[in-house]
């Protein structure tokens, strides 16, 4: 293999690189399950959420997020599954503003980022599933908080 060609291709994958680091970045968490919260944001969300996960290509089932005040942060944890799949992969790059969260996990090797609001007893949002930098899937999610 010539230089010139090793070297596109290690542009080209640094650029492949970059693309997948700046999707899964996040500000708050650099990669982890916990962020820093005020008092009325941890009011506002934590709590155990469950509810319905709606895709375009019918990768549909359960949704629980349970969000734990952990002190000054809040800690989150999910598990996803219908009548053929289970996943309880790890939260990564949670991101909580006012009434906004923002997260994503992986199942069935696919990289899914949840963005969503909460609105009172309701968490509700949308989700995009990339695998090898190409989404996969699209849908929504929808949950309630259980007990109080």
């Amino acid at each position: 293999m010539s230089l010139r060609i090793k070297i596109i291709a290690l542009i080209v994958i640094s650029l492949l690189l970059n693309v997948a680091c700046n999707r899964a970045s996040s500000k708050n968490t650099g990669g982890g399950s916990k962020v820093a919260v005020s008092e009325a944001e941890a009011t506002k969300l934590a709590g155990f959420w469950k509810g319905t996960m709606k895709t375009k290509f019918e990768h549909n089932g359960t949704m629980e997020l349970t969000l734990n005040h952990d002190g000054e942060q809040l800690k989150a944890s999910a598990k996803f599954y219908n009548d053929k799949v289970q996943s309880a992969s790890p939260i990564r790059g949670l991101e909580i503003k006012d009434s906004d969260i923002k997260f994503y996990t992986n199942i069935l090797g696919a990289n899914v980022f949840f963005t969503g609001q909460v609105n009172g007893e309701k968490l509700v949002g949308t989700l995009e599933a990339i695998q090898r930098n190409t989404t996969v899937d699209v849908g929504d999610w929808d949950l309630n908080r259980q007990g109080r």
